[in-house]
């Protein structure tokens, strides 16, 4: 059996679904970003008023236009041609070799080798790093249910000792991040030969990178930038350095080759975000200088989303080397069929509660060559129009139509259906993402033209040309978030998967678990 430290890609592949859920946007539990003034003009004191009280229901100005979507952006680096040859079953092809020399980056500037130096890796050995620390924070504090905001050391010791702890790490975690370049090299577990494809070079034996540890990091230094000074202040300047360094270490994350690691780091992106958001309802970001040079941080550092085709890619070459492995002729120029152990072994490392493992290779063994033939090109035409799907996105494509795709190409395929997954979740997760990045991005826009104007903006076409952009763009409808004014300020907020405009009810898992009839997903205020 797998052990537990070995994460296998096929595993990732099966458990995406279920992992997709951990983005969602709420998640409690010298100045390098401008040459202008200092950000820290403007601070905030601990337990200092804001308005968190939800949108106002009486709006004065409601915007909903019509805008064009704006157009997709330029990926032509990677053609959807580019993907590996499906088995042929009579020539061998080597995915492994391909996975490394294709898919995976060969950067100069690697961080990995500075990651490694003090994070916790898949392939260390016992006793070859120092213990990792139990981090408590406000991130991690299973007690507290409340977004972040200023902390006081006196009024929470364990966080406050946690906190000195761990400052060495997040000074190496820092540097790490100021690396240009990401990639894991090729990583295989010795212990693990009797794990599905770990003696026979399988792309599903492949160790993923230590995700939780750089996680964890970032939570810790995202908690340790709302630590009230002497004064009971927050800097505006120490966070910005926070979501500074937590962007780029996501963004390192975004290089790897694996849909896991896509998500890890959109969700430290979304805490980011969340953070920004938060700020501003403190009060730590407020003055002009210091909203400018918020903008100008994130449209340095989160201004682009990663292009779905490389985590594709590599599903599609991990089903294709699977299906070499398990239905390949034992001997040059033998029949084609299953072959049984093989089979048992891969179906080993599945979820026996969600796959009979018995029947399923009982269905596998009546595949005929032809029927086999038909499967592989069944899953390769799927993964390459759900490349194509992916790119497009919302508006245009749903979650609905890539399951649909999944079904029409794979639905009645045993094998396809084991191997498979439908990821229109993984679409939705994408989306809300890219609906935080415009959200927060547009949200800084609104109240930097309050700094300057000294009044908030009737409409989103009053924002500066460097603010609009795909920035005022709400990805599931193509249109405009929705803005509404009134006496108490603006609301910002997006129409989610039904894109329709339900009133700015905000529901907090979007239409996951919907707020009564409504799935808006409110932006702005910040919603506890």
């Amino acid at each position: 059996m797998m052990t537990q430290r070995t994460v296998t890609r096929m595993l990732a592949v099966l458990f995406i679904v279920l992992a997709w859920s951990a983005c969602t946007i709420t998640a409690w539990g010298g100045n390098e970003t401008t040459g202008e003034a200092d950000p820290d003009a403007t601070t905030a004191v601990a337990g200092s008023p804001g308005r968190a009280d939800g949108p106002a229901q009486s709006a004065t100005h409601a915007e909903v236009s019509d805008v064009a979507a704006p157009e997709t952006p330029d990926w032509s680096d990677f053609a959807p041609s580019d993907f590996v040859t499906p088995p042929d079953f009579e020539t061998n092809v080597d995915y492994s070799e391909w996975y490394e020399t294709t898919l995976l980056g060969k950067p100069e500037d690697n961080a990995y080798h500075a990651y490694a130096e003090f994070m916790p890796g898949p392939d260390d050995e016992s006793g070859g790093k120092p213990e990792w620390p139990e981090l408590r924070n406000m991130f991690s504090d299973g007690d507290r249910q409340k977004p972040p905001g200023p902390w006081r050391p006196e009024e929470h010791p364990e966080w406050t000792r946690s906190d000195a702890e761990v400052q060495a790490l997040l000074q190496k975690f820092r540097d790490a991040t100021g690396h240009e370049g990401y990639a894991q090299p090729v990583l295989r577990a010795a212990s693990d030969a009797d794990a599905p494809g770990g003696d026979d070079g399988l792309l599903i034996s492949l160790l993923l990178p230590q995700l939780r540890a750089h996680r964890q990091l970032v939570k810790a230094e995202l908690a340790d930038s709302w630590r009230t000074d002497g004064s009971g202040r927050v800097s505006a300047k120490r966070m910005m350095e926070a979501w500074r360094t937590a962007l780029r270490g996501a963004a390192h994350l975004s290089q790897g080759a694996t849909l896991i690691e896509e998500l890890v780091a959109l969700a430290e992106r979304n805490l980011v975000r969340d953070n920004a958001r938060w700020a501003l309802h403190h009060g730590v970001v407020s003055a002009e200088a210091a909203l400018a040079a918020a903008l100008e941080l994130f449209a340095k550092y989160d201004h682009r989303d990663p292009d779905p085709i490389l985590a594709v890619r590599g599903e599609h070459a991990t089903a294709m080397d699977l299906t070499q492995y398990v239905f390949k002729p034992a001997e040059p120029g033998g029949p084609l069929r299953l072959n049984r152990e093989r089979a048992a072994k891969v179906l080993s490392g599945m979820d026996s509660s969600k796959v009979d493992q018995d029947a399923a290779l009982a269905e596998l063994a009546e595949l005929s060559p032809k029927n086999l033939r038909a499967s592989v090109e069944s899953i390769d035409r799927y993964y390459r129009l759900l490349a194509r799907q992916l790119r497009l996105g919302y508006p245009q494509v749903r979650a609905a139509d890539v399951k649909a795709l999944r079904e029409q190409h794979v639905g009645d395929d045993p094998w396809g259906r084991l191997i498979v997954p439908d990821l229109g979740q993984v679409l939705k997760a994408r989306t809300r993402g890219i609906a935080s990045r415009r959200a927060t991005q547009l949200t800084l826009a609104v109240h930097l033209f309050k700094a300057r104007h000294g009044r908030w903006p009737a409409s989103l076409d009053e924002l500066p040309a460097e603010h609009k952009g795909d920035t005022p763009i709400d990805p599931f409808t193509g249109r405009n978030f929705v803005y509404r004014l009134n006496d108490d300020g603006p609301t910002i907020y997006s129409a989610s998967e039904n894109g329709v405009d339900d009133a700015g009810r905000h529901s907090p898992r979007w239409d996951d678990e919907k707020a009564g009839d409504s799935d808006d997903f409110v932006f702005w205020p910040p919603q506890p």
